[in-house]
């Protein structure tokens, strides 16, 4: 029996061939192709003597964010317009400054009310103060206690008003030293009273 394994060739049981690496693939391999991928493969596949390929993608044309560095540690960013005294570390705030104090590379957003010079340089600082001073595209929430004339051009300013004047939905807070029946509108109220009576 044991004379019968040893006459084997193992030749016929193993592949005895040279193995031939073939690359594993990457997970990139599998990745959508980009434009900096496909300009390598015809660099590459062209094989033009000199060339260079380049593994990094094509610079993007717009900055979202820019990184918020001074150029050197030693730069201070000085405002330019007369008379002001302003300096900075950083550019971002020199032009945040400019724009605020000395209304330079701004747009306005202007009230189209006849005779109102009101502008803003934010479009909802604009409809606020369309919606307060001019009464354009407001919702009235008036107060539906008995007697009350109050009307809001918000709903959490009726509220407000309820809570505070007709006690309606009001959350009372309690103080919890014992003997003491203070209850305020507010935690803030509650705080002061803690502070001011019981310490």
């Amino acid at each position: 029996m044991n004379s019968d394994l040893t006459n084997i060739d193992l030749s016929e049981l193993v592949d005895v061939r040279p193995l031939v690496e073939e690359p594993i693939p990457m997970v990139e391999d599998f990745a959508p192709e980009t434009p900096a991928k496909k300009v390598a493969k015809k660099v590459a596949k062209s094989k033009l003597p000199g060339s260079v390929v380049s593994s990094s993608p094509p610079p993007s044309k717009k900055v979202v964010n820019p990184p918020r560095k001074r150029k050197d540690k030693g730069s201070i960013f000085t405002c330019v317009e007369e008379g002001c005294i302003y300096k900075s570390k950083w550019s971002y705030s020199l032009k945040s400054h400019r724009a605020n104090i000395h209304d330079v590379d701004v747009t306005f957003y202007v009230c189209n009310v006849s005779g109102c010079e009101f502008r803003a340089k934010k479009a909802g600082n604009l409809r606020r103060h369309e919606s307060e001073i001019h009464n354009l595209g407001v919702v009235i929430f008036p107060c539906l206690e008995n007697g009350c004339e109050y009307k809001a051009k918000q709903p959490a300013h009726l509220t407000t008003h309820l809570s505070a004047i007709h006690d309606v939905g009001t959350i009372y807070f309690p103080c919890e030293v014992a003997g003491c029946e203070y209850k305020g509108k507010r935690a803030a109220h509650l705080r002061l009273h803690t502070g001011n009576r019981h310490s």
